[in-house]
């Protein structure tokens, strides 16, 4: 039983970190893809028009991270073998 509960923690783990680099990302390419775009056609560019707000999101991963560091305490230091 400990092998799963530290398996599934791992995996909400990875997950989380996974989401956190995702996001991240995006935030980072969305105004050089728009800035891009802009060159080949006429018109303005304002990078903070390209700028989203990714807050929940990283909440989100975040929490997932932190339920994946309980689960795993839980089962390798409370939870006993039967």
């Amino acid at each position: 039983m400990k092998k799963t509960g530290f398996i599934i923690g791992s995996i909400e783990v990875i997950l989380g970190l996974f989401s956190l680099l995702i996001t991240s990302l995006i935030a980072q390419v969305i105004p050089k893809i728009a800035r891009i775009c802009f060159m080949f056609h006429l018109g303005s560019f304002l990078e903070e028009n390209y700028i989203i707000n990714i807050g929940f999101a990283n909440m989100i991963s975040v929490c997932l991270c932190l339920i994946g560091v309980i689960t795993i305490a839980y089962f390798v230091f409370i939870k006993k073998e039967q």
